[in-house]
């Protein structure tokens, strides 16, 4: 039987780098999953980076929607150009994020992982509360009734 690994316990290791709370950040990001406390920063860090990657995908959708789908279609046509620029704006700060992780992974330390965690503490509630409001929109978008039904084709 393997004994499982304290991460919050590990976590408090790093003191030194005045990383945010670990209850906090556990609660965003679901670090308790971690199954190895090796290169713990880094795979918080990498656990970050997959949830905005996840993110940026779903605003794809919006802004770049993929013909074929219609998920995309259906959501992207209740988003007015307005909210387009500013979901775009989100995308672009999203994926900045993620190419810092990105660059973190060839030449990585624990500082630099340290670093990427306290600032995407900071960010992450802006970031929490746009995807709320773009995610509920989205959600509406399948409750609400095509203003026209002649120009559709079911045959």
């Amino acid at each position: 039987m393997v004994d499982k690994v304290n991460i919050k316990e590990e976590y408090q290791k790093f003191s030194k780098y005045n990383l945010p709370d670990y209850d906090k950040l556990n609660e965003e990001f679901e670090f308790y999953t971690l199954e190895k406390t090796d290169f713990l920063l880094q795979n918080m860090r990498r656990r970050i980076h997959n949830k905005l990657a996840y993110f940026a995908q779903i605003i794809e959708g919006i802004i770049y929607p993929n013909p074929s789908s219609l998920v995309n279609m259906q959501e992207a046509k209740f988003f007015n150009e307005e909210e387009k620029t500013k979901i775009t704006q989100l995308y672009k700060k999203i994926v900045l994020f993620e190419r810092n992780s990105s660059a973190l992974d060839i030449s990585s330390d624990e500082k630099e992982n340290a670093t990427y965690i306290q600032m995407m503490y900071k960010e992450w509630p802006a970031i929490k509360e746009q995807m709320k409001a773009i995610l509920k929109k989205m959600q509406d978008s399948w409750k609400k009734e095509e203003t026209s039904s002649e120009d559709s084709y079911f045959g």
